[in-house]
């Protein structure tokens, strides 16, 4: 008896400490996208400074998900693009595209410099693995007869072969930009 209650408390206190960790990451996550919504009304309402000190704050201090990093870093972008520290925002482009090698830039809604910025980087990896596959369909039409060797008979035309399939492995390593194996 005394043994389950024991690991009836050691359970009890696990849950605990988990319900608590989940409920403070909770709340550091709300006060990090309150901090990016934020900085979004800064960078709306032309205030650059403001909305780079957000961010780099929102940065340092907490773990974002995927897309808000995204958003923040492309925020960070944009506003030391719009303030003329192309170098800053260089910076702040080569860490998306390296932490985010997908990203999809979306030209519509961003200043001409900043799609420049991250036109300029080219997304190729450097190895690749995959499985290719081939259908062989393999149908040839007699259009002449000509006898090559006598007593053969030329007059028969070439068997139809079925259809197949075909599949393989296939690796690439990039060596140099544009030369690969």
């Amino acid at each position: 008896m005394m043994r389950g209650g024991f690991i009836l408390i050691i359970f009890s206190l696990g849950m605990l400490c988990y319900s608590q960790a989940n409920t403070q990451k909770a709340k550091a996550d709300s006060v990090c996208l309150s901090m990016i919504n934020q900085a979004e009304a800064n960078y709306n309402n032309s205030l650059y400074l403001d909305c780079l000190d957000n961010i780099e704050q929102a940065l340092s201090k907490y773990e974002m998900k995927r897309a808000d990093k995204t958003r923040a870093l492309e925020l960070a972008a944009k506003s030391s693009v719009e303030m003329g520290e192309m170098g800053k925002a260089d910076s702040y482009v080569n860490v998306l595209i390296k932490t985010f090698p997908h990203y999809d830039l979306i030209e519509s809604g961003n200043p001409e410099l900043y799609n420049r910025l991250v036109k300029k980087y080219k997304i190729h990896p450097l190895i690749t693995i995959g499985v290719k596959n081939t259908a062989n369909w393999l149908q040839h039409k007699t259009t002449g007869v000509y006898s090559v060797l006598d007593g053969l008979d030329y007059s028969q035309p070439q068997a139809k072969a079925p259809y197949w399939f075909t599949y393989y492995g296939m690796a690439e390593y990039e060596f140099i930009d544009g030369l690969s194996a």
